[in-house]
Parts: structure tokens; C-alpha cells; sequence
């Protein structure tokens, strides 16, 4: 019965446990108890793990960011040299001879197993400024208080940690002799991080990042708040800053993570990918200026981006051109697919107001650069872009292209239509920006002045502006000003402000360029033509072929891929298309205009229904693969080789290794996946769509 009551705590005790260790919760320390033996006699026993009934002590909040949380539980602070906790020991009982007259508290490094008080193998922290942060003493006849506050930083020593603990031990002496020592668990943790998306993305934005940051150790799950807004990611930046409360809310589900997690916190770090990078800076500009630890802003538009520019002047331009054939065309093309594109150009939906918060010119931009960016000063803010490198983005002259958000292309697409400037292919249109862009966002803007920036530049695939928040060159760098102590890395002015100089004026002159108000009727000698090949690349899974008469000033391919996203290329003949993440029947469009501004237009159906046995992409050897319903048969291979599968975003789904069977279950019934198969040979690769047999 003893054993099988014992057996059923030790159970519970190590689930507990797991479950801890599982969901990423910090696990306390015991608690440790030691008493002199000056009153050996009457006294308890002069050790022991747990205290006496008649003693308790305690860590609760004096100071955090929700002020709901004061005077409840902690056992860990951020490092952000604001939090506090006060470490209470206090005796409950009526025996005068514990009436407590003085105290001294000793800190301490432990990772035994034994009683901390008494176990020599302990080390003693004398830098506590740096791994405990500021402390002062207070006590009474019964209880005796150590109140810490956290230290400004999280040292160098426990980068590769989470968070790191250590032990107060709290010697109280005793006005009638003796004295008592008692050992309580502290910790330090890192300040939780806020992740902020842009216009037209999601949470998923800074998922692998967020994945990448748990897998490297430094951080646990509760430390990290990946903010969804994307029912309101379209609105205006004041709405989204205080009507809808965005980063506000972003923080208090953060705070509450952390104190589910036994950590008080008051200051926090924010990462915002493009104008989720100015909904945080407008928090802190207009809002509250008080709880940021450090601020990183990715690719955010600090001086606008041309889409706005080009999107209002193409709203207020366009609308006669409606009772031109092709563009009616393109037009119900698109109704019902991404909210309809009549409604985007000519109905004023406030939804809509970010694309032109966004611009160059517009008054929110103005605002944001305003002198409430002054409130800034003081806060560690550092900004992180990236620029595509036109030179190395062009491979054997295949510049493929990938889906983006609608509100992205749809200006651009505009663009060649209606402006009689047709933009060049490198896009620089957007920017007029020296230095180059993301394709979105100039340099120059990404910058916003900030005397502390980097900025990389890269592959297309890589350095564009949707792409960056999942470089592996970004990943490093965000960690680097993630593990960097506050004072280094980072500007103490905040964002500088655009000047009235070259930049600005050429946006602007580009924004109010020449448009066309009304198109020709096409010649019968003027035509284009779409042709689309499937293909078994890494890079892409269409090509698409253009010929068309000899009088275009422009021609472009595109299609509506779904409710938010859309793809497009320009002024090429062959154009390379990756659309591995939508399935189903799409329709892509050719259009060109002429060089005496007529449209013309052609379609083609292309579908991402792949075959089932496809051909190997890369590799030398005979290896073939079948798939049967939701079985992956791999034929004509005796040598031992492992198998990795990935989806269409390239996440690792699952890795196994050769079976004497030869056969798989694929880790899902529907979907486009990439299989790896890696023998000695070399590394081979097919594409995939998956189905379940009815």
C-alpha cells in the first residue's frame, strides 16, 4: 500500500514536472531552511527543505506593466531595470524568543541537489548589479524584506538561455539569539518580445523566426507574442493605433503570458515587419513611452513607400477608363476574388486607409515624422532592412516570381495600364532611391534616419520585402540586437526625419506623373498571345510565354491567386511563376498596351493539380518514386537513404529513414509537398500533390 501510494506521487510529481518543461514554464527551486542551535532545546530541527508552519516567504510584484498584477506571486523578473520584487520572509507565530531584530542577504549561483545553505559547492555572486540588479533591506519584529529590482540587462554569461536563476538567502537574527537562514529561488528572465506584421500579412510573418529563436534555446514560447491584427491591417494607422488598440493589447496578452510563467515584467521589446514597424513607433510616439525595453523595425517604411502614391493617384485618374473592353475584363476578373477591384479604385472604404497612410506625401506619414517622434529619444531603436541585389537576383536571366499580397501588386499592375511612364523592370520606380529597395520600401525609408541601421542585400528570393522576416542573414542579426546589451547596436535619438531634398521631390513628381485618361480601340494588326508550361523547378512551377505584335510599350502576365493575393510579372517574353501554395483552376492574363495606348488581352487556365509520379529534379541516379493515395513507394534503390519532407514554404514536416518496404505515409492527405530523398549519391528532390483514394 506505501509503495503503491508512493509510486502514485512520484507520478504526479514528475508529470507536473513534464508538463512544465513541456509548455516552456520555468520550474522554481525548493525552498531551503536552516536554524543556529542556540535554543536547541525548545527549537525544531536545525535543517530542513521546507519551513516550519509557522514561517512563510514569499516573492510578489511591486512593480510591472499591469498594475493588476502588483502584489501578486512572481519568482522571475525581466531584464529591463524597471520590474521589481519584493522577497518577504515572515514569522506568524506568538514565540518572542523569534522576534527578528536584524537581517543580511547573501546571492548565489546553485545547481546541486542538496540544502543550498549548507552544500559548500555553491557559487556567490559579488557582481549582483549586473545578475541581480539593485536590492535594498527592510524589516520588523517579524517579518524581514529584500526588494530587488531587475537588473538593465541580461548578461552575456546566460545568452544561450532563456532566463537563469539564482538563490536569496536571507539570515535573520534573532533579539534574543540565534538566527535563522532561509534560501529562496529568484530568477532573471529575458523581456518578452511583441512581433508585429504589416499590411496584408499575419501572424505567420515571424513564425519561423519565432521557431528559430525557441530551437536556438535563448527563448522560451511565453516570451514571445506573435500579434495578429490582420482584420484590421488595412486601416488607418491611427485606428489601428488607437482605436483598435493594436499594440496595446499585443503587450497585455504578452504580459499575461509571462506572468502565467511565474515572470513580472514591465518593459518589452518589439520587432515590426514593415508598417507593423510604425504601429509600434506610433505607440510609443503617441500612446505610451514608458514600457519599451528596445524597438527593431524591419523593413518599415519610415518616409512612405510609392504604393501609397501610386495607388491614390491611379484611384483618381482611372475611373473614365472604365468603358474600355479589356479593362471591364480584368476587372470582373478579379470581382468576388479580391473584394472586387472597382471597389478598391473607386469606392472611399476606410478599411482601405493604410494604402494611403503609406504614401510618401500622406498626412500620417507626415505625422508619424512629426515632433511627437521626439518621445522616442532615449529608447533603444535600431532599423533592419534589406535591398534586392539586381545583379545577382538575375541567375542565367530567369527572374522568377513569387505570390504576393494583392495590395503590393495591385499597384503596379495599375501602373502599366494607366501611366504613360511605363516603370522600368527593376521596379525602381517605387523607391527613386539610390541606395535601392526591397521592391516595396526604399533604403533610404527603411532607414528612417536612425543612426543605428543594417541593411542586407540579397537574392530576390530572400530580400524581398515579404520575404525578409524568413532570411536566415535577418534571423542572425534580429538576434544579435536581441542578445545585445541595450547601451550597443542601438540609437538613443529615435528616427530622424525626411529632408526636403531630392528623394522626396522625385516621389512626389513621379506620384503626380502623366496618366492616361482615355485608351484607343486596338488595330487589327495589334495582338498578344498566352502560353503556360508546368515544371518541376525548385524556383517555380510555371513558365509562362508571351508573343505579341511589334507595337507594345508594355506587356505583363498576371493572375488572382486568391482573396488576398495576386502575382505578376512585366515586360518579358518567358516569365517564371511560382504558385506552389494555391490549389486549383487559376487564370492567367496577358495584357499589353501599345505604343499608341491601346489594350490588348489574352488568358490561359493553369492548374496546380500535379501528377502523382513525377519526374526526379535534381540527382544523377535511377532512383523513381510512386505515390499511391497517401503513400510515398520509393523503387530500384538497395543502398540506405533518408527522407525529408517539406511544404510549399519549405518547413520540415517530417524525417525518416529507409524502411525494407520501401513505403511512406505522407504526413498529410491533401497538399503540395517536396520530397528529399538523400542517399550517398547525392541529394534528390520531387514535387508532389497528395490526395486521399475515395
Amino acid at each position: 500500500m506505501k509503495r503503491t501510494l508512493l509510486f502514485a506521487v512520484l507520478m504526479i510529481f514528475f508529470i507536473r514536472v513534464f508538463a512544465q518543461i513541456q509548455s516552456g514554464v520555468p520550474i522554481e527551486g525548493d525552498v531551503y531552511y536552516e536554524e543556529d542551535v542556540v535554543h536547541a532545546s525548545t527549537m525544531r530541527n536545525s535543517s530542513r527543505k521546507a519551513l516550519p508552519s509557522d514561517w512563510n516567504i514569499t516573492s510578489t510584484i511591486e512593480n510591472c506593466f499591469d498594475k493588476d498584477n502588483i502584489g501578486e506571486y512572481a519568482w522571475l523578473m525581466t531584464a529591463d531595470g524597471e520590474t521589481k520584487l519584493a522577497v518577504t520572509l515572515t514569522y506568524s507565530g506568538d514565540d518572542d524568543r523569534y522576534k527578528i531584530s536584524s537581517q543580511e542577504v547573501k546571492f548565489y549561483f546553485y545547481e546541486g541537489t542538496g540544502n543550498v545553505i549548507t552544500d559548500s559547492n555553491k557559487e556567490q555572486i559579488t557582481e549582483t548589479g549586473t545578475y541581480v540588479g539593485n536590492y535594498t533591506l527592510e524589516n520588523t519584529d517579524n517579518s524581514a524584506t529584500v526588494q530587488l529590482t531587475a537588473p538593465a540587462n541580461f548578461p552575456d554569461r546566460f545568452l544561450s538561455s532563456a532566463y537563469y536563476s539564482f538563490y536569496v538567502i536571507i539570515k535573520v537574527k534573532f533579539a534574543k539569539g540565534g538566527s535563522a537562514q532561509i534560501a529562496k529561488n529568484i530568477g532573471i528572465s529575458r523581456c518578452g518580445v511583441l512581433f508585429l506584421h504589416g499590411l496584408g500579412g499575419d501572424k505567420t510573418c515571424f513564425q519561423k523566426f519565432a521557431n528559430y529563436l525557441i530551437k536556438s534555446g535563448a527563448y522560451i514560447s511565453k516570451q514571445l507574442m506573435l500579434r495578429d491584427y490582420n482584420t484590421t491591417n488595412s486601416s488607418a494607422f491611427y485606428d489601428n493605433t488607437h482605436k483598435y488598440q493594436v499594440v496595446k493589447f499585443g503587450l497585455e496578452a504578452l504580459s499575461d503570458g509571462l506572468f502565467y510563467a511565474g515572470i513580472a515584467s514591465t518593459k518589452y521589446d518589439m520587432i515590426g515587419h514593415s508598417m507593423g514597424g510604425i504601429l509600434e513607433r506610433l505607440y510609443i510616439q503617441e500612446v505610451d513611452n514608458l514600457h519599451t525595453n528596445k524597438l527593431i523595425t524591419l523593413n518599415t517604411p519610415h518616409f512612405g513607400s510609392l504604393w501609397g502614391d501610386t495607388y491614390v493617384e491611379v484611384k483618381s485618374h482611372s475611373k473614365e477608363n472604365m468603358d474600355n473592353k479589356v479593362v471591364k475584363l480584368l476587372w470582373d476578373a478579379a470581382d468576388g476574388t479580391v473584394d472586387g477591384i472597382t471597389d478598391l479604385l473607386y469606392d472611399d472604404d476606410p478599411s482601405r486607409q493604410a494604402i494611403v497612410d503609406l504614401a510618401v506625401s500622406s498626412k500620417a506619414i507626415q505625422e508619424l515624422n512629426s515632433t511627437s517622434a521626439d518621445k522616442l529619444t532615449g529608447i533603444p531603436v535600431c532599423a533592419v532592412g534589406s535591398q534586392i541585389d539586381n545583379i545577382d537576383a538575375v541567375e542565367n536571366d530567369v527572374w522568377y516570381v513569387i505570390s504576393e499580397p494583392f495590395y503590393e501588386v495591385q499597384s503596379y499592375v495599375m501602373e502599366h495600364l494607366f501611366n504613360e511612364e511605363v516603370p522600368q523592370r527593376e521596379r525602381r520606380f517605387q523607391t527613386d532611391d539610390e541606395e535601392g529597395s526591397d521592391l516595396i520600401v526604399g533604403v533610404e525609408s527603411q532607414r528612417g534616419g536612425c543612426a543605428a541601421s543594417a541593411i542586407y542585400k540579397g537574392y530576390f528570393h530572400e530580400a524581398f520585402h515579404t520575404c525578409s522576416p524568413n532570411w536566415s542573414v535577418i534571423h542572425k542579426k534580429l538576434l544579435e540586437l536581441l542578445n545585445s546589451n541595450r547601451y550597443f547596436g542601438f540609437s538613443y535619438g529615435g528616427f530622424g526625419r525626411p529632408s526636403n531634398g531630392s528623394w522626396v521631390r522625385e516621389n512626389r513628381a513621379k506620384a503626380n506623373s502623366n496618366y492616361i485618361t482615355h485608351f484607343e480601340e486596338p488595330r487589327p494588326s495589334s495582338f498578344i498571345k498566352i502560353d503556360a508550361i508546368e515544371t518541376y523547378d525548385d524556383n517555380y512551377t510555371h513558365e509562362i510565354r508571351l508573343t505579341h505584335s511589334n507595337d507594345m510599350k508594355t506587356i505583363m502576365a498576371c493572375s488572382f491567386l486568391s482573396k488576398d493575393d495576386m502575382i505578376a510579372d512585366y515586360d518579358k517574353d518567358t516569365m517564371y511563376f511560382d504558385i506552389r501554395k494555391f490549389e486549383g483552376e487559376k487564370t492567367v492574363y496577358a495584357i499589353g498596351r501599345t505604343d499608341y495606348n491601346a489594350l490588348v488581352i489574352d488568358s490561359v487556365k493553369i492548374s496546380t493539380e500535379f501528377i502523382t509520379s513525377i519526374p526526379i529534379l535534381k540527382g544523377t541516379s535511377e532512383l523513381q518514386c510512386t505515390i499511391n493515395g497517401n503513400e510515398l513507394k520509393v523503387e530500384d534503390v538497395s543502398e540506405p537513404y533518408n527522407i525529408s519532407i517539406y511544404d510549399s514554404n519549405g518547413s520540415v514536416l517530417t524525417e525518416m529513414r529507409s524502411n525494407p518496404s520501401h513505403t511512406y505515409t505522407l504526413p498529410r492527405n491533401n497538399g503540395i509537398l517536396i520530397i528529399e530523398v538523400q542517399s550517398k549519391e547525392g541529394s534528390q528532390k520531387i514535387k508532389v500533390k497528395t490526395k486521399t483514394n475515395k
